[in-house]
């Protein structure tokens, strides 16, 4: 057998360039209902303008964290593949990405090169004897080189939409409906501080809903990390989403929130490789709670100024 001298090594290196490895490459749908955006409505005020867009004669609240997260590119060696997948029409999802500005001058749409789908992306399958319309990443990831499903993670808020053999691939971030005037009333912006009692969940379930994209980054770096060189990503977020444990839970990924703040926090140490600005919706611990979340103090003095 041949073996090559470290002079004819050197000279092949020379000549062909370093061994090529193959690239990896993640590919990340970000849901955007409930997770990058949501609809402003109510009693839901506007006290940061700045992210508020319109799109389809609708207003638009972008989630904190949302620029960031799309600025990551690359993850534990992997090359991050962006691209939308929301349920809502194409003009209102093509409008939104169009409107979300960037560093630089560019837009989500510039980020995700036009990958948008949206409602007519949807596929028909049976589930319980009825056609339900559900977002199939591989039928979308068949036009995406170097696609594999075991390599497609789509980040939402809710399952509501997953394809029923694709549960494997959903991320799925903490959504509540504490949001608003439930949480306001019981808020004393003299002190900053939340009422005790039954209140706690609510302000925790609250900044656990602002910190969503912190969350996903977060997890999803725990993800890749566990899969190493050897499992794909899906596999491993499998094991942490559909635990015994977790099943058992009903998978409420508010409780797992509140049982351990490592994904927030290892999330926002990376959006803040982006954006050394970016900050985390916190609450100092002991009682009375208090809230270190600005925009929850100006909501509050926008409602009660009415």
């Amino acid at each position: 057998m041949y073996r090559w001298s470290g002079k004819a090594f050197f000279i092949a290196l020379v000549l062909l360039g370093p061994p090529a490895f193959a690239e990896k490459t993640l590919d990340v749908f970000l849901d955007m209902d409930g997770f990058f955006l949501y609809e402003v409505h109510g009693r839901m005020k506007k006290s940061r303008p700045e992210r508020i867009l319109v799109a389809n004669g609708s207003e638009w609240r972008l989630s904190d964290g949302a620029e960031e997260l799309l600025q990551v590119r690359e993850l534990r060696g992997w090359k991050i593949r962006h691209s939308f997948f929301s349920a809502r029409d194409k003009e209102r999802n093509t409008e939104a990405a169009r409107k979300i500005l960037l560093p630089g001058g560019r837009t989500a749409w510039d980020a995700v090169e036009g990958r948008v789908f949206s409602f007519h992306h949807l596929r028909e399958v049976e589930i319980d004897g009825k056609q339900k319309a559900r977002k199939d990443l591989e039928h979308v990831g068949k036009g995406l080189p170097g696609f594999k499903l075991g390599n497609a993670i789509l980040i939402d808020d809710s399952f509501s939409h997953a394809h029923p053999d694709q549960r494997a691939n959903i991320l799925q971030v903490p959504t509540t409906s504490y949001f608003h005037e439930s949480l306001m009333e019981v808020f004393d912006p003299k002190q900053g501080e939340i009422t005790p009692g039954e209140h706690q969940n609510a302000v925790r379930d609250y900044l656990a809903y602002r910190n969503q994209m912190a969350y996903a980054i977060g997890l999803l770096d725990v993800v890749l990390e566990a899969a190493g060189e050897s499992l794909a990503p899906v596999k491993v977020l499998e094991k942490i989403q559909w635990t015994t444990e977790a099943l058992a839970a009903g998978w409420n990924p508010l409780q797992l929130h509140h049982r351990t703040t490592q994904y927030p926090k290892r999330g926002g140490a990376i959006l803040r490789k982006v954006n050394a600005k970016f900050l985390l919706h916190t609450v100092e611990d002991g009682w009375p709670l208090k809230c270190s979340d600005r925009e929850m103090l100006m909501e509050w003095a926008t409602l009660n100024n009415q």
